[in-house]
């Protein structure tokens, strides 16, 4: 699947809006002289190919895509995606102190259902107690524990990952009555770094170690290879509790560059290396096997596995709950979901949240169209089977 880059996100938004360059570029104040507008260059530098296949920029200012998205009258999720493209091209510059910048936002105004990308917003994350316990237990003390995290693609992994890291540091006003944010209270200072093996520069193992560095606000060594990645870490790991978030490793284990000497240096820094400060959580489908045949390779070390499914029917029904109230809130109807609605959605999803938020998602928009009757299902069935979702958990056909 092609993931669109900031300039083709670009045109595709202002072709949506109708918006032209000159246009554009006059709605939106320079940061630096807020009495002059942008130039039209800068819009149309936005517009075209990143370097070496054209000539592109990217904004330089989070503030920037802030106001291109306002402009634009995209939803928070859109905006979110505005600001992962921006980061995603700095990284691939390897200006990981930019790419910083422009993390995706955590807000209280966020689209009442999330369809076709991981959960950001931790005030949006739904379930998995049982697992987020076990998970921070094991982090509350060293040594630390690393831990294996798997489940069929579309199961929740990837935003689990990002609550691991939200949700500790969230406000109050982010998130849900009651939703707990005290897991790692006992910890006074902790760091936290992502690497997903599905984008290709992560196979780069000279991107790969800048990449984890920059993130855990850690010096970038020269040469930045492997023995000095090591070095840099263990120097620097200054008995603050690390954490390094491997998402979809069993992409990494079949790459032809992180070789044997890569995945042997990252056992040695998880075994012994850090002293038991610093852990590793993989993600993957199943159990990953390590393309190696010794007993003591990098996998050998996740001796704690944990199992992604579906939702509890509590935690199903909270996400239905909290999605009507949103819906509800933005649309004014008075019931959003009706009983009988809600025991559809459970049986049609079995307790998926990704496919939840598509039932969800369906839903809302017939009654953006004042559709009120049941005409919704058949369509919301469609959207199902259309989805890579819905094969990815192992369904066939709704009923």
């Amino acid at each position: 699947m092609h993931i669109l880059r900031f300039d083709e996100l670009l045109i595709k938004y202002m072709h949506d809006k109708g918006i032209s360059v000159p246009e554009l570029a006059n709605a939106i104040p320079r940061i630096d002289r807020p009495t002059e507008t942008l130039s039209r260059k800068a819009v149309y530098d936005w517009r075209k190919p990143p370097r070496p296949l054209g000539e592109g920029t990217l904004p330089s200012e989070r503030e920037y895509v802030l106001r291109l998205s306002k402009i634009l009258g995209l939803t928070p999720t859109q905006r979110n995606q505005f600001l992962e493209a921006v980061k995603r091209g700095y990284l691939e510059r390897e200006q990981f102190v930019k790419a910083k910048k422009f993390e995706p936002e955590s807000i209280n105004d966020s689209a009442p259902c999330v369809v076709g990308v991981p959960v950001y917003n931790p005030k949006q994350f739904f379930g998995r107690t049982k697992e987020l316990k076990m998970i921070f237990d094991l982090w509350t003390r060293f040594p630390l524990l690393h831990i294996a995290l798997i489940g069929p693609k579309c199961s929740g992994k990837t935003s689990l990952l990002y609550y691991l890291q939200a949700i500790n540091k969230a406000k109050p006003y982010e998130l849900r009555t009651k939703q707990r944010c005290d897991w790692l209270t006992l910890l006074p200072q902790y760091r936290f770094a992502q690497i997903n093996f599905a984008n290709p520069l992560n196979h780069d193992q000279v991107f790969l170690f800048k990449n984890v560095l920059a993130q855990l606000d850690m010096p970038i060594p020269t040469p930045c290879d492997l023995v000095n990645f090591i070095e840099t870490v263990t120097a620097h790991l200054n008995d603050i509790p690390t954490f390094i978030l491997l998402d979809d490793i069993e992409v990494g284990l079949q790459s032809k560059t992180l070789d044997p000497a890569f995945w042997g240096g990252f056992r040695y820094l998880g075994f012994d290396a850090s002293q038991g400060k610093l852990a590793f959580l993989l993600t993957a489908p199943e159990v990953p096997v390590s393309p190696l045949s010794e007993p003591s390779t990098f996998i050998g070390l996740f001796g704690r596995v944990l199992e992604l499914s579906a939702l509890h029917e509590a935690e199903a029904d909270e996400l239905l709950d909290n999605n009507a109230e949103t819906i509800r809130h933005i649309l004014n109807v008075p019931e959003p979901f009706t009983a009988e609605d809600k025991v559809w959605m459970l049986k049609q999803s079995q307790g998926w949240p990704a496919l939840l938020q598509i039932l969800c998602n369906s839903r809302f928009e017939a009654w953006q169209a004042d559709q009120g009757n049941d005409d919704w299902k058949m369509k919301a069935q469609e959207a199902l089977i259309t989805s890579r979702c819905w094969h990815h958990l192992g369904f066939n056909n709704p009923k």
